[in-house]
């Protein structure tokens, strides 16, 4: 089932991004799943004044959110860069504030990171981000 879930997320953001590309603008797509099963797209927002960026998974939760969904239950994203000589999108981890939002919004979800070994590997985001931020408790309890 995670190699199916996998390969949907992944068809997805690859084909955002080859359709979307932009030099310094949307070089990342993401794909979540929500808790219904279905599947939410969105692209980088890059910005001249770099701290106003905005990640890919940040949008493709929005989409979800925005849908109504109540939680993603896996996500992923795609770098395709073609200035750097990266014709195929490669799978790309998840930066720091990606993790705390996935865990906020889909706390049991699986993150697809790349792997040496093998295409993928599919983690818990809290063991991607053990011992984070938290309103109160452990990991917000």
């Amino acid at each position: 089932m995670t190699d199916k879930i996998f390969a949907a997320l992944r068809d997805a953001a690859t084909q955002l991004i080859q359709a979307r590309y932009e030099p310094k603008r949307h070089v990342i797509a993401s794909a979540a799943m929500g808790a219904s099963g279905k599947i939410y797209t969105a692209v980088n927002l890059d910005s001249y004044l770099r701290r106003a960026a905005i990640c890919a998974e940040a949008g493709a939760i929005a989409a979800a959110m925005t849908a109504g969904e109540k939680s993603i239950t896996a996500i992923l994203a795609m770098r395709h860069d073609r200035e750097f000589d990266h014709s195929i999108p490669q799978l790309v981890a998840p930066c720091g504030i990606c993790r705390e939002l996935i865990a906020d919004y889909g706390m049991d979800a699986t993150v697809f990171v790349p792997s040496e070994n093998k295409d993928f590997s599919a983690e818990t985001v809290s063991s991607l981000l053990p011992n984070r931020y938290a309103k109160q408790g452990k990991n917000g309890n």
